[in-house]
């Protein structure tokens, strides 16, 4: 038995076969298609040996790039020296025109045709070529002595001749005298059918002739299945008719002889189709076995991979970048697949879960395999009906779905493209949770959600009351093109804060495409009309903007909210969404929740100015005046008073000055006119009339049991009446003959 090395190799058997190879991609302004016919496995010894044929042939769009006159040349590795002689015998370059010849290939003038040396050829293209698709082929015939092995690859070089340039691989040199391949790698349970093994010769009698003898030996803990016999075994191209003498299985061995055809013109093949069976204690993974024979090279190959029962959930790709606030964002895939068959128990549900912020509004089944049909006699597919049985669960108004998988005979598997709504705010993994009583359970990362945009902006100092105060910048940034949909785009300002006038707008990034005559401001909202979308990533600046407080506007941050068409089209004042299109049978109000809608309006926020100054009414002190005392506190901080308070009738009278600053009135809103005192707090206007009992509280009488008066020269008011008219609590310690305000 001869012993010349070892391969440990899963190949794919076809490519030791003629098949085409696609070449490299050649210069971007060439001008032909190219493609290679076959690539022949051949000797290390080969003789006059045909390779792939090498075409190159011009676009029907483009018929006048190839340049007559003009040279190319096609060289090839050391060792693969060229025999052709270029006379009627062997031929090398062919010339094809649609227009002259009807496309039928005729051997190149020897003149445009010159070999430097062994390896090169310099090609000139004919006087003929013209605005008709031309071709030019390469026909080589080829010794090997001296080559490495492995891939023929030639280089072309166009030389501006508008041949596209390039590698191509024409042929292979195979050492030794067989190649042994696994044409797939299995998966297999307890018991299963491996991958197909080729042994094939790398020339044409490589193995002889005469009975011979072949061994396929499994590692420890497996066996061959008492099926193995020559009905496993078959031979195909040059060794077709060959014919299994004996076989025999041992255990972990698997003997057979055979008697190969005397003549052969092509090279051989010889398939095993091999049945394993795993004993206790076999290892997981792959299962690799041992090739030897009389007349062939010893292998090993890895034809199987031994797995518990169990199913794969993986993604089918890189997750999808997704927006927020629509209702059709399409997910990277869900790959489930059983490892072994029967891994999935029949007749239980499956669940599928996304994060609460995500709403399926369909799916699609694709490339299932060996599924049952769930509702045969409906006229379609398994996989259709497969489809249809998920759907029947899915209302647009959960982030889960539950059905039973259809196991079929053989592994099943599918993969299911899910379609979901996402809440407008949301970002980050969208996850899918895999679980149940059906044997799958898994998380698979199926995409990542971002919000259309991003907003920043420089918070100012603003304070109540006070109309046209300038807020800082904002700037609006997509988080990637198209994020701003046609519509309008708006920016609200909390209740109470309004815009003072149109502010500036304008695209400082990008090319998203505003109507800058329709921006408008109405109260609180400012509109900006989004005529067309982005084709990369833009940004909005608002600049130069003021607004006006009103007066019961808390100290703290100001909030504006990005909200509009142009961003959320999922919220719940729109019409639902289901299995594609709109559901005009959903309520499109702003009170209900449809297919794929959330209660969520905006898709960012961002602080746009900080209230300094509280609202009236919203200050809290406490105040304290003492009888014939000119002395006062303020939250514990002693005050000065120029006149002191008195009591008459029962009632502590308080210099009007210092009674209204007490119950937070500023000081421009104590008002004298004709005899009356006026104070305005907020949204109260409380009057005084000197020598009167009755108080005018915004314009509604009130009767006191004192008067207000002038004593001295000095406004003086019954301190109880003010503060209760201006929302504070009044306190009387008789003992220490004080009153005390709470605001």
């Amino acid at each position: 038995m001869r012993k010349s090395r070892k391969l440990i190799a899963i190949l794919a058997t076809l490519a030791l076969l003629a098949t085409l190879l696609v070449p490299m991609v050649g210069p971007a302004s060439a001008a032909t298609e190219n493609r290679v016919s076959t690539v022949p496995v051949i000797a290390d010894d080969a003789k006059n040996q045909p390779l792939g044929v090498l075409t190159f042939k011009e676009d029907s769009d483009f018929p006048s790039d190839l340049v007559a006159g003009r040279t190319f040349t096609i060289t090839f590795p050391s060792g693969v020296k060229i025999k052709n002689t270029f006379d009627t015998v062997q031929n090398f370059v062919y010339w094809s025109n649609s227009g002259n010849s009807g496309g039928a290939y005729t051997e190149l003038n020897v003149a445009n045709v010159k070999k430097t040396g062994d390896y090169t050829v310099d090609i000139t293209l004919p006087s003929g070529i013209n605005d008709n698709v031309d071709a030019i082929q390469i026909r080589p015939i080829v010794d090997i002595d001296g080559f490495a092995g492995g891939d023929i690859e030639v280089t072309v070089e166009g030389f501006d001749s508008g041949i596209t340039g390039g590698k191509f691989v024409l042929g292979r040199v195979a050492g030794g005298d067989t190649t042994a391949t696994a044409i797939e790698v299995k998966t297999i349970g307890e018991s299963g059918q491996g991958g197909a093994i080729r042994i094939t010769e790398n020339a044409v009698g490589a193995i002889g002739n005469g009975v011979q003898k072949i061994t396929i030996k499994l590692p420890a803990k497996f066996k061959w299945d008492s099926r193995m016999d020559s009905s496993e075994i078959s031979f195909l191209g040059g060794l077709s008719g060959s014919v299994v003498t004996a076989t025999k299985v041992d255990g972990r061995t698997f003997e057979f002889t055979f008697d190969p055809v005397d003549s052969r013109a092509q090279r051989g093949i010889i398939q095993i189709d091999p049945w394993i069976v795993a004993e206790d204690g076999a290892n997981y993974g792959d299962v690799e076995v041992s090739i030897s024979g009389d007349k062939i090279d010893d292998a090993d190959l890895v034809i199987a991979k031994y797995v518990d029962f169990g199913v794969t959930v993986k993604a089918d790709g890189d997750p999808e970048e997704v927006l927020a606030g629509q209702f059709d964002s399409e997910l990277t895939k869900i790959y489930i697949k059983e490892n072994v068959d029967n891994s999935l128990i029949a007749n239980r549900k499956t669940k599928i879960e996304f994060p609460n912020w995500v709403k399926i509004t369909d799916v699609d089944v694709t490339d299932a395999k060996n599924i049952s049909d769930p509702n045969t006699g409906d006229g379609k597919s398994a996989e259709n009906s497969f489809e249809d049985v998920i759907k029947a669960d899915i209302d647009g108004t959960s982030n889960e779905v539950e059905f039973v998988i259809p196991d079929g005979n053989g592994k099943t598997e599918f993969k299911l493209k899910f379609t979901v709504s996402i809440k407008a705010n949301a970002s980050g993994d969208i996850v899918a949770k895999v679980s149940g009583r059906g044997g799958v359970e898994g998380e698979v990362l199926v995409g990542k959600a971002l919000t259309p945009v991003t907003v920043t902006s420089e918070a100012k100092d603003i304070k109540v009351g006070v109309k046209g105060q300038p807020i800082g910048d904002i700037i609006i940034t997509e988080t990637k093109k198209e994020a701003l949909a046609e519509g309008n785009l708006i920016v609200e300002l909390p209740d109470g804060v309004e815009w003072s006038s149109d502010p500036v707008v304008e695209v400082i990034e990008g090319n998203v495409d505003i109507d800058t005559d329709g921006i408008d401001t109405n109260d609180n909202v400012l509109t900006i009309p989004i005529d067309n979308a982005s084709t990369k990533p833009s940004k909005i600046k608002i600049s130069g903007a003021k607004v006006d407080l009103d007066r019961t506007i808390p100290e703290g941050t100001v909030e504006a909210s990005i909200k509009g068409d142009a961003v959320v089209a999922n919220d719940k004042s729109k019409q639902g969404w289901l299995f594609g299109t709109s559901n005009p049978g959903s309520d499109g109000s702003a009170t209900a929740l449809d297919e794929g809608e959330f209660d969520q309006s905006s898709c960012a926020k961002v602080v746009v100015a900080n209230v300094v100054t509280p609202a009236p009414g919203e200050k809290t002190a406490t105040v304290v005046f003492k009888v014939s005392d000119t002395k006062f506190t303020v939250n514990g901080v002693e005050q000065t008073m120029d006149v002191a308070p008195y009591v008459k009738n029962g009632r502590t009278y308080v210099p009007v000055r210092y009674s209204a600053q007490a119950v937070g009135v500023a000081p421009e809103n104590i008002l004298y006119s004709g005899g009356k005192v006026t104070l305005i707090k907020g949204d109260k206007v409380v009057q005084f009339t000197i020598g009167s009992n009755v108080m005018l509280i915004n314009g509604v009488a009130v009767t006191m049991d004192v008067k207000a008066e002038v004593t001295n020269g000095r406004t003086m008011l019954p301190f109880r009446w003010v503060a209760q008219a201006l929302g504070a609590n009044v306190d009387w310690d008789p003992n220490s003959q004080a009153v005390t305000m709470t605001l």
